[in-house]
């Protein structure tokens, strides 16, 4: 089952569920989301609770997602990544009915991202500096 919450009102039991994944430390993830946040985004966590699927996401505008630091997908799995990319991207563009985009920004070395990028159905279209790859959904 898929949650998507704000992290305000995030359980306890849900907070838990989301220190068990494995991916970019978790702390830094957070410390993004509330970094978001305390310029005026809204951040959500959208979780797949049975498996190792989901991420966080944060908005300006209830339009233009941006989920920093993820996805985090079953990476070991190529042939799973872009249903599992389809169906996050869906629990995302359920919390709002005006969503239109979603950027993924990872934190991958470029080895790394570009052998994950290639099991994607898309291309990146911008690569950032601080590298950040985009790939717009």
């Amino acid at each position: 089952m898929w949650i998507a919450k704000p992290l305000s009102v995030l359980s306890a039991e849900e907070k838990a569920l989301t220190l068990k994944r494995h991916s970019v430390p978790i702390s830094q993830t957070w410390a993004w989301q509330h970094a978001a946040e305390s310029t005026g985004a809204r951040s959500y966590l959208v979780l797949h609770t049975e498996r190792k699927v989901g991420g966080f996401v944060h908005t300006f505008d209830d339009q233009h997602f941006e989920c920093v630091n993820g996805p985090i997908l079953g990476w070991d799995e190529p042939k799973t990544i872009a249903g599992e990319l389809a169906t996050f991207d869906h629990a995302v563009s359920r919390l709002s009915r005006s969503f239109r985009s979603m950027v993924l920004a990872p934190r991958w070395d470029f080895e790394r991202a570009s052998e994950r990028l290639s099991y994607l159905p898309i291309q990146p279209t911008e690569v950032d500096h601080a590298s950040t790859l985009l790939v717009p959904v």
